[in-house]
């Protein structure tokens, strides 16, 4: 029989902090079958950025406040994303992120066929 899982506020989580007040709080949702999907609640600044990012896990971002540019560096192309706004990043695109606003997102990062599940780093 399948369940709910549920991470409650104040359950145990990893804090990572960045450069200029940039900061992500991190869980991971186990599932009953082994599986996990790691949930980031990520809070970048107007200004920080991230020039090369390259997940081994598919990355669905959904973008509650502020404002990002996502560029794809594999051929330069970019979005900027605004409030309200979800976008999707596959697994081995190696992608570059500016905030332009204070920003808050949800960055929900799943295993892809054959690849690893999200880990705790």
């Amino acid at each position: 029989m399948e369940r709910i899982v549920v991470s409650q506020n104040g359950a145990k989580h990893i804090t990572r902090d960045f450069e200029k007040g940039s900061v992500s709080h991190r869980r991971i949702l186990p599932h009953p079958d082994g599986t996990r999907v790691k949930v980031t609640q990520f809070e970048p600044k107007q200004g920080f950025g991230m020039a090369r990012v390259v997940n081994l896990t598919d990355e669905t971002v959904y973008v509650v406040s502020g404002q990002v540019s996502v560029q794809d560096l594999r051929d330069g192309n970019f979005i900027v994303a605004n409030a309200g706004a979800l976008y999707c990043i596959p697994a081995g695109v190696p992608f570059k992120i500016t905030a332009l606003a204070d920003s808050v997102l949800i960055c929900m990062f799943s295993a892809v066929p054959g690849g690893p599940l999200p880990d705790s780093e």
